[in-house]
């Protein structure tokens, strides 16, 4: 027996919380999820082609596309995180199977390799049993299967997706580990910070391995060897990478609801709503022992009800039907099904958009809109914005409903859509104070970020905006700072304008409200601003969440006790001390912590759920489908994002833990007003989970805005004297017309700038308009671009000078590097202005060009050293534009 702290399991939690307690996440109820499992047919290993099949929940099944996957010995297959790649293992060998067509098995590198494992045991990684999806950690794993008993467990390793091999030094070094089984004592003594956990040495074959979608968790199925007495396992990753170590603990041995044991459970998977398949092989060892049959059948592993028989712990397992299909293999009738996987489409699949929405705030009342991929990266996730940054537009809010249309709501801030002021409010005059605003999403048009006011909701500084799934309504919570000053949520029908009705006004809330001191007894008063909502899953409750600054509750114990006029009893709150674990010297600051609220919609009364969530203000908040809250902190990059635990303890009170953090690497969006979860289009995926590793997430994509391009060469035209100029775009692309002449360029914007702001006039934007080939720069007090030169026609460019040597056109950067048949490289610059073809006044357009090959018109030496340095170029639909060579 041995003894494993708790606090050594999971040392990759960032615990932010006075008297941090790990403990396992009980998700909280999620919308049922249509699901669809797949299935290969091994056939025994007897020589016959595997097949690959679709499987009903009675346990009927059909062939999917061609059937035959062209492998005989596939045992282990899994969904990648965007359930749109299938992949499987071959003994040996990775790979995927061809959903799109013909069902094959399409080979990925050259066989997954040969490892060192962290006891020195070389292993090579040819019969592998088991593939999973780490769903919290977007990283792949598989089980090699060893058939030496307990002198060679079975071996879990990590697999690189794209080479289809392992990957080295995943464990701390190692590049596999092998699989002990241990069971968890029933012992009263063992203290919360500590189990007790026994080796199940006869627990030494892996048959499959899978992710919990809806908790992060990683699961196995093992056996004592020929499939014999199969049993669920969790495994704990938790020192992968800090001591390389990976132990299982026993869930329960299977058992069927009739009492009978089952044996060769060869696949496992877990669907989106957390329900636990299986599927029986041929029957192992016992095959001739089931009465009835056991062996080619469909079961759900009850994992909610674990009994203990005989000091051993045992989960139910009902079966759903026989894996029989009625047309044969070969002349053999399919079975031995050893590999399964489940995912959430009830058809081959289509992509599921998971991005979530969020928005930050530059400064008082600036606001960015930005999006968040939260699975690329390895699951870290990566930021980029959308949308320019709106000067003096101050939101507080995001929100996404059932059709997926996002809206967003503005603070007390805002003086969006009013002339520049030199004040540094908006003063007296009306301002956008409460409005709602839709948010274009479509990505592939040049509005996406774009916002559309719809009016005002009659409202002041509605500070968080939250869907009700259940019902799909609207709800926002006003602070009242300005005009309509009552407090409360508020239910927002987005029409135009909107239909907003105050749900409950929480009057005692709108000054300040009691607390009792801890160390004095004293009973203070302070203010109470909700500053972000969010709905439970079930639509039960709706939390909010408020600050509490250190030095104002500081100040507050000074005054004289004034209970104030609220019937009922004053909230604790302690003020912190000495917390190495926080950080905190001591020493109060402005930091303080901020307070969950939760609102009952049932009984609409606000009480406190967790006086402390994290050291810092929390402004954006959403609920994932998992039950962690998601909490976007202010201006505290060290923090940025982190998943909150509400889920309750044994003894009814909720963790109010801290389990997984984001924080920020090099990003400027550390004020985040909102954030938004697309639960209704993603409702069985989560982002962050109780077993993700704390992580920096970081801005890894970055894209020209085209509006706000357009608009700052437009101001630098006109600040150059070119005020008669017009400009056409596409995309990224300018063409600017002025004086006879042409030019159009490819726009990047230089590094470094990582906040767009709107364009406005009264700006200082520049363009260096003194070049005549490659690029230009444009530039403002907030951002710069380079304008590089393009061809009007470059296939037709690119034919000509495919006739000279061999060629390279970079339109990026407007440079083209030709290569002569002597060996010699020539590097030219194209031209910036172009002379279109004119028209005279009543003549017809010319004929379409028979030909597709510009020529060239004329040279000349422009700078006397005896060698023609420039060309002219003539296309074949008139215009003509210019070619420098910059080495002759």
């Amino acid at each position: 027996m041995y003894k494993q702290s708790l606090l050594l399991k999971n040392p990759f939690r960032h615990c932010l919380m006075v008297g941090c307690l790990f403990v396992t996440l009980i998700p909280s109820a999620m919308a049922d999820v249509d699901s669809v499992c797949f299935a290969v047919a091994d056939n025994d290993r007897d020589g016959n082609r595997d097949v690959l099949v679709r499987i009903n929940k009675d346990g009927g099944t059909e062939e999917v596309i061609g059937g035959f996957t062209d492998t005989t010995s596939m045992e282990a297959i899994t969904f990648d995180l965007y359930e749109e790649t299938l992949y499987a293992a071959d003994a040996g060998q990775f790979g995927r199977l061809d959903l799109a067509d013909t069902g094959k098995f399409i080979k990925i590198g050259d066989g997954f390799g040969t490892g060192t494992c962290t006891n020195g045991e070389v292993v090579d990684f040819d019969d592998v049993d088991g593939l999973a999806v780490d769903f919290a950690n977007d990283i792949l794993y598989g089980t090699q299967r060893r058939e030496g008993g307990t002198s060679q467990y079975d071996v879990l390793f990590q697999i690189d997706p794209k080479e289809g091999k392992f990957v080295e030094g995943a464990f701390n070094g190692s590049d596999c580990v092998v699989i002990k089984v241990f069971k968890r004592e029933d012992n009263d003594t063992i203290t919360e910070d500590d189990d007790t956990f026994t080796e199940l040495p006869e627990y030494y074959d892996i048959d499959d391995i899978a992710g919990d979608p809806t908790d992060g968790k990683l699961y196995i199925i093992v056996n004592t060897g020929n499939g014999v007495k199969s049993a669920l396992a969790t495994l704990d990753l938790s020192e992968k990478e800090t001591t390389g170590n990976v132990t299982a603990t026993l869930v329960g041995v299977v058992q069927t609801t009739g009492g009978q044991r089952l044996d060769d459970i060869e696949s496992l998977s877990i669907d989106p709503n957390g329900v636990f398949y299986g599927t029986t092989g041929n029957g192992g060892a016992k095959k001739e022992e089931a009465e009835p049959p056991t062996k080619d059948r469909l079961y759900q592993l009850k994992t909610d009800e674990v009994f203990v028989d005989d000091g051993m712990p045992v989960i139910l397992a009902a079966g759903l039907g026989e894996l029989m299909p009625t047309n044969e293999n070969e002349g053999v009738a399919q079975h031995d099904f050893e590999a399964v996987s489940c995912i959430s489409e009830p058809t081959i699949p289509d992509s599921i958009s998971c991005l979530m929405y969020a928005v930050h705030d530059e400064g008082k009342n600036d606001s960015q809109i930005f999006v968040i991929k939260p699975f690329a990266e390895s699951g870290t996730g990566a930021i980029f914005p959308i949308g320019p940054m709106y000067k003096d537009l101050d939101l507080e809010g995001l929100a996404i409903l059932e059709d997926g249309t996002l809206y967003g709501t503005s603070g007390s801030d805002s003086c969006y859509g009013r002339e520049p002021s030199t004040q540094d409010s908006c003063g007296s005059a009306a301002n956008s104070d409460g409005f709602l605003y839709k948010v274009n999403t479509s990505e592939n048009l040049p509005e996406y970020g774009m916002i559309e006011p719809l009016g005002s909701t009659d409202f002041s500084e509605l500070s968080g905006l939250a869907v009700n799934q259940t019902d799909n309504s609207l709800w926002a919570w006003a602070r009242g700072k300005k005009g309509n000053r009552k407090k409360g949520p508020v239910l927002i029908v987005p029409t135009s304008p909107p239909d907003a009705t105050l749900v409950e006004e929480f009057e005692e809330f709108s000054g300040k409200i009691d607390v009792r001191l801890v160390e004095t007894n004293e009973i203070v008063q302070r203010k109470l601003d909700i500053e972000a909502i969010a709905w439970s899953n079930d639509g039960e409750t709706l939390y909010a969440m408020a600050y509490a600054n250190d030095k104002v509750i500081s100040k507050l114990v000074e005054k004289q006790n004034k209970p104030g006029k609220f019937i009922r009893e004053p909230q604790e709150y302690e003020i912190p001390g000495n917390d190495p674990v926080l950080g905190h010297d001591g020493v109060l600051d402005n930091y303080g912590y901020s307070e969950l609220w939760a609102y009952d919609k049932e009984t609409k009364k606000l009480s406190l759920k967790c006086q402390k969530t994290v050291k810092a203000g929390v402004e954006g908040m959403e609920m994932q489908p998992n039950g962690l809250l998601v909490l976007g902190t202010h201006r505290r990059r060290e923090v940025g994002m982190v998943g909150f635990d509400v889920s309750l303890n044994t003894d009814g009170k909720p963790k109010c833990e801290v389990v997984v953090t984001r924080t920020f690497k090099g990003l400027n969006y550390d004020d985040i007003e909102s954030i938004e979860w697309p639960g209704q289009s993603c409702p069985h995926r989560s982002w962050l989970y109780e077993t993700s590793y704390d992580a920096q997430i970081e801005l890894v994509e970055y894209e020209p805005v085209p509006y706000q391009l357009e608009e700052t060469l437009r101001e630098a035209l006109n600040n150059a004297g070119m005020t008669e100029a017009t400009i056409e775009s596409n995309g990224d692309e300018m063409t600017v017309f002025y004086n006879g002449y042409q030019f159009t360029v490819l726009a990047q914007e230089v590094p470094g700038y990582a906040v767009r702001r709107a364009r406005r006039e009264g700006s200082d934007a520049k363009l260096d308009t003194s070049a005549t080939t490659g690029c230009m720069a444009l530039s403002s007090e907030l951002e710069e671009w380079t304008l590089c030169p393009t061809s009007p026609d470059p296939k037709a460019l690119e034919n000509m000078l495919e006739e000279i040597g061999d060629v390279e056109l970079d339109e990026g950067n407007g440079s083209i590097s030709l290569k002569l048949p002597n060996g010699m490289d020539i590097e030219a610059m194209l031209g910036m202005a172009v002379t279109p073809l004119v028209i005279p006044e009543g003549e017809a357009l010319p004929p379409v060009p028979a030909t597709d090959t510009a020529k060239i018109v004329s040279a000349q030496d422009t700078d006397g050293d005896g060698a023609k340095d420039e060309y002219t170029i003539l296309y074949p639909k008139g215009e003509i534009q210019a070619i420098s060579v910059m080495n002759d």
